[in-house]
């Protein structure tokens, strides 16, 4: 979950082409991926270093079908595409953007209304600029349910992961597949071709939205007295050979809390190591669970 979040040093002044693979390689200030439950917030408070630019890419999947709507309040130019435009029309049209909030000026709010489906994938773009001194950028949204605006994005941001994954060609949170596969416009982005010539792609979506994954509030979870959330992670030197009884008597050459598992895709540590996770599972569904590992090489698993 979350957007692919890259800043790059210098404004766009409303050129929605001015985000290139050429400017990344020379201007990009930081890359990384937005929090799960949304964008950032600039209140003002900071010219963020100068001028700068954002982009934000990746997908949304509404949770309701209905009216959905948007808002931006930014200080300087702000963009929104949802849907084919976020792939094929924003560089070359800026008009085709639901939210068109351009120009130098100070805080500005514009909103926008777009119906959409339940769980479908929808391409997701946002550029945002600021042309020096105070920096604002507030994102929201209402959704068809009720009639207060939101800020609260969990579950409904996506991206594709592009790493580890034969002939995938996501750039920025994009997967250029997947637009075909969910029947958008296919456009073949430079950074895919190779020599010129369109490689043979496979399916690229591997992240799915959860189902019937209800969000609960952490008072509302039952739990052991004094927890908190999140696996105990150890480290050790060394590999167990299956026998984790030896690590009775070692210590451990690094500890970290854990909300998520990471992932090793054909990682070279340069060592030989074995990692423990600890903790407690409160199930939120009553019934039959499955679980599974991947590994390379021992794996073994308790509850």
């Amino acid at each position: 979950m979350g957007l692919a979040q890259v800043q790059y040093k210098g404004y766009f002044a409303d050129n929605t082409n001015w985000f290139t693979n050429e400017r990344y390689s020379s201007s990009v200030m930081g890359d990384i991926t937005t929090s799960t439950s949304g964008l950032p917030v600039f209140d003002g408070s900071s010219d963020l270093g100068g001028k700068t630019s954002f982009s934000w890419t990746g997908y949304f999947i509404p949770d309701f079908t209905g009216e959905w709507q948007f808002q931006i309040s930014s200080d300087d130019a702000s963009y929104l595409w949802i849907g084919n435009d976020a792939i094929v029309n924003y560089q070359s049209n800026p008009g085709s953007a639901l939210i068109r909030n351009g120009g130098r000026h100070t805080e500005r709010l514009v909103a926008a209304k777009i119906y959409l489906i339940k769980d479908k994938i929808y391409p997701l773009r946002i550029q945002y600029g600021n042309d020096t001194n105070a920096a604002v950028f507030k994102f929201k949204f209402m959704d068809p349910s009720n009639a207060v605006w939101q800020t609260d994005f969990s579950t409904l941001l996506w991206r594709s992961s592009g790493g580890g994954y034969a002939n995938n060609c996501t750039n920025f949170g994009l997967s250029y597949t997947l637009a075909t596969e969910l029947g958008y416009d296919r456009v073949l982005a430079d950074v895919c071709k190779n020599n010129g010539n369109d490689p043979n792609f496979k399916n690229s979506w591997v992240e799915i939205k959860s189902k019937n994954r209800t969000s609960r509030e952490l008072g509302d979870i039952p739990k052991p007295e004094g927890s908190i959330s999140g696996l105990h992670e150890a480290k050790f030197s060394g590999y167990f050979a299956e026998t984790p009884e030896l690590l009775k008597a070692k210590t451990a050459t690094g500890v970290a809390v854990r909300t998520t598992l990471p992932v090793f895709n054909n990682e070279k540590f340069g060592v030989v190591d074995t990692y423990m996770w600890s903790g407690y599972l409160v199930p939120d569904l009553t019934g039959v669970w499955t679980f599974k590992i991947t590994s390379d090489d021992a794996a073994l698993m308790w509850l």
